[in-house]
């Protein structure tokens, strides 16, 4: 759990949760593996000040059927969900008592690909959104900032780590993951979502 930084923002217990080990480290690796090679990774294009560039990150999206998501102008084709994805989003649902019904995975190459600031906000997550987020591969660096008193804090989103963002949390805070160039290693990070009909 996470609690009240004396040092960053005020983030009470029900806005994030930071399980350091959910997978272990052998079936950490294995499901890196098996999803580096066999998801459909592309790189979209972002509406950025009136201009189109390319996402600094590889995605995709899963969600059950008809449910479909899109940010910053760009609509993800929506695939139909790999074995191990869906039982990942059935352990969360089980274990957490959700109602996950899509994941946006992400691939950072190397330390170069990032997400500027953001919130998870987007009409068709609702009201307080869930977000479960795991970590796989190279350690990256999650920053987070408060909305208004611009309050900061840094904390380290290591192998198998599994991140629950909820409550307010998305709309008290911006969150990032930074461009890193000393960090060369690759990193998957596997976003599971309820999006609302």
């Amino acid at each position: 759990m996470l609690n009240n930084y004396s040092d960053g923002p005020d983030i009470k217990e029900d806005q994030l949760e930071h399980l350091q080990a959910y997978l272990n480290e052998k079936e950490a690796w294995a499901l890196f593996d098996q999803l580096k090679e066999n998801l459909p990774w592309q790189q979209g294009k972002l509406n950025m000040y009136g201009k189109k560039v390319l996402t600094p990150r590889l995605e995709c999206f899963f969600s059950d059927s008809n449910k479909n998501y899109s940010y910053s102008g760009q609509a993800l084709k929506t695939h139909s969900w790999t074995p191990s994805l869906e039982t990942l989003k059935n352990n969360l649902n089980t274990k957490f008592n959700l109602n996950l019904n899509a994941c946006l995975a992400n691939f950072y190459r190397d330390g170069k690909d990032k997400v500027g600031w953001h919130a998870d906000d987007e009409a068709n997550l609702g009201k307080q959104p869930i977000i479960a987020s795991l970590s796989l591969g190279h350690t990256r660096t999650f920053q987070i900032k408060h909305h208004k008193t611009k309050k900061s804090h840094n904390l380290l989103l290591k192998h198998g780590s599994l991140l629950i963002m909820k409550g307010s949390f998305q709309e008290d805070f911006l969150h990032q993951i930074p461009q890193e160039n000393q960090v060369l290693g690759s990193r998957i990070n596997l976003t599971f979502r309820t999006i609302k009909s």
